[in-house]
């Protein structure tokens, strides 16, 4: 049984030592209720060994404020699918730091009913690589405003 599933009232006050000790096992087996009483912070502490072990479930409950919360560099360890399971809300709230960090497997597996909604900004930040990532289904769909908007480098 994940650490994550009892005591649930203190979860919020788990500092970062505890956070970082938690095993992917214990990510893993959080139910997704549970996980998403981990504060924006605690989210920017787990590590690159936890990441992976974050479920689809618990990523679809996180709030847009606790998706910003992954830093540039954790965000390259979450999963395709868990990358595939952002609500439309979240991937609207992805910062240019984040979008910049998706590998390009990741840039592949946004839907693209969710791919539509990035903003001009979002687009206009992904890189050379990701552009190139992405699927002739997904470019079809993106508004010719926001192809116009990426300059010749992407």
């Amino acid at each position: 049984m994940s650490i994550l599933n009892t005591n649930t009232s203190s979860i919020s006050s788990y500092d970062r030592p505890k956070i970082e000790s938690l095993s992917p096992s214990d990510i893993a087996g959080a139910t997704a209720e549970h996980f998403k009483l981990l504060t924006s912070q605690q989210i920017s502490w787990l590590k690159s060994v936890q990441i992976p072990a974050i479920t689809t479930a618990q990523i679809q409950e996180l709030s847009t404020a606790q998706i910003q919360a992954f830093t540039s560099s954790q965000i390259p360890y979450l999963g395709v699918d868990d990358v595939a399971a952002l609500t439309t809300d979240q991937i609207q709230s992805l910062l240019k730091g984040q979008i910049t960090a998706l590998t390009d497997s990741q840039i592949r597996a946004i839907e693209t009913e969710d791919l539509v909604a990035f903003s001009t900004a979002q687009i206009i930040s992904l890189t050379e690589s990701q552009v190139k990532a992405l699927t002739p289904t997904q470019v079809s769909a993106i508004a010719t405003d926001d192809l116009a908007a990426l300059t010749s480098a992407q």
